[in-house]
């Protein structure tokens, strides 16, 4: 499945991604991870062929404070 295709409708997110190189201090780009949300757990349970119901749920955390 194309990337994009998923990341619009909301199934996954790409999230950037960064470090500090060890030796020379300086900022490293990483490659972006993808992050697979609440409605593409849901889309790949489908596809795998399950019929079981599937509880996801979605915790929102505020201020840091799950």
């Amino acid at each position: 499945m194309n990337q994009t295709k998923a990341v619009e409708p909301k199934r996954l997110t790409v999230m950037p991604a960064s470090h500090y190189h060890p030796r020379t201090g300086q900022l490293v780009q990483d490659p972006p991870q993808i992050r697979v949300l609440p409605k593409g757990l849901v889309e790949m349970h489908r596809r795998l062929g399950g019929t079981a119901p599937l509880a996801v749920q979605q915790q929102l955390t505020i201020g840091g404070i799950a």
